[in-house]
């Protein structure tokens, strides 16, 4: 990410920052270690999420600082990509269960907006700041996903 965000964005992090991306990006790199040898047979499917994740970034750091506002950008992205998931939410399923389980619908909503304020978050942060170190701040989400699945979700994590 924060070679994208210098190449196409000529935007170089400062020592600080280039330590802390170093420093979460050597955390994630050594959760593909097992035991004491690297897992090389996901290493290919790891780079390629990785080169994803760098484009979808840079291209939303850039994206927000050319619309000059991120609520707007954050808006418009949300609304293009996802206009036609009602539609296709009631093609794909029986429309009916819209109405016979309104609770879990609740719920599924509140998780949707919740993920658009926190997408809006960080197009706002990488509109004002570097984007390498915001990207590399976002991926930590992973981490919160799995701590929320194990305490409140109850699930079972492996070492």
């Amino acid at each position: 990410m924060a070679l994208g965000a210098a190449l196409f964005a000529r935007e170089l992090p400062d020592p600080i920052n280039m330590l802390g991306i170093l420093l979460v990006s050597g955390g994630i790199i050594s959760l593909a270690f097992q035991g004491r040898r690297l897992g090389l047979d996901a290493l290919p499917y790891a780079l390629g999420t990785g080169c994803f994740i760098g484009a979808y970034s840079v291209t939303d750091g850039i994206g927000a600082r050319l619309a000059g506002t991120p609520v707007g950008y954050t808006i418009w992205m949300s609304l293009l990509g996802n206009a036609m998931m009602p539609l296709i939410y009631v093609l794909a399923r029986d429309w009916r269960g819209l109405i016979r389980t309104p609770r879990e619908n609740w719920t599924a909503a509140a998780g949707g907006l919740a993920s658009l304020l926190a997408y809006g978050i960080v197009i706002f942060a990488m509109s004002r700041g570097a984007m390498g170190p915001v990207s590399a701040l976002r991926e930590t989400s992973v981490v919160f996903a799995a701590l929320i699945g194990r305490f409140f979700l109850k699930e079972r994590l492996s070492a």
